[in-house]
């Protein structure tokens, strides 16, 4: 599903929760959604509410609301990665993340060898509906900075004993 459809088709579900919950259907509700959409990666509630008021002036308490009600609603993903809570828009497409210790960038990563292998997990009393994998390492980019920094290191201490 391209962008404006799958934009859309959230759009149709967020009314559909509200009127069932019997909540009013504000513009703003509709802006956060559409901001999350838009942004195109995670995003905390702080720097949504700080894009969004760049072009939509909505309350820093109405995004943190929102965010929430479009999680219950099923339409956002919510990833709390080292202690900071994240959201990204909900898609059909399995997915799992690598944050680097280092750099604290977030990569996504398939595969349908490890989403066959969780959806074989059974609990005993546990109904599985959701999960969220998150490997944590060093990217190639901070390895290779720190393979460089750890080099010029070793030859200070070289020169250092000469």
């Amino acid at each position: 599903m391209n962008g404006d459809k799958e934009l859309e088709a959230a759009k149709t579900t967020l009314t559909q929760f509200m009127t069932m919950n019997k909540m009013r259907k504000t513009p703003e509700r509709y802006a956060v959604l559409e901001a999350v959409h838009n942004s195109g990666k995670h995003i905390s509630a702080d720097d949504l509410h700080a894009t969004m008021n760049e072009k939509f002036r909505v309350s820093r308490g109405t995004v943190y609301n929102t965010l929430e009600m479009l999680y219950r609603a099923n339409l956002v993903m919510r990833h709390q990665f080292g202690g900071v809570i994240l959201y990204e828009k909900r898609t059909n497409r399995p997915h799992y993340h690598m944050v680097c210790t280092e750099c604290n960038s977030i990569s996504e990563f398939s595969s349908t060898t490890l989403k066959n292998t969780l959806s074989t997990i059974k609990l005993r009393g546990f109904n599985i509906t959701d999960h969220d994998l998150c490997l944590y390492g060093i990217c190639t980019k901070c390895r290779q900075k720190l393979s460089r920094q750890k080099k010029k290191l070793l030859q200070n201490n070289d020169k250092k004993t000469l």
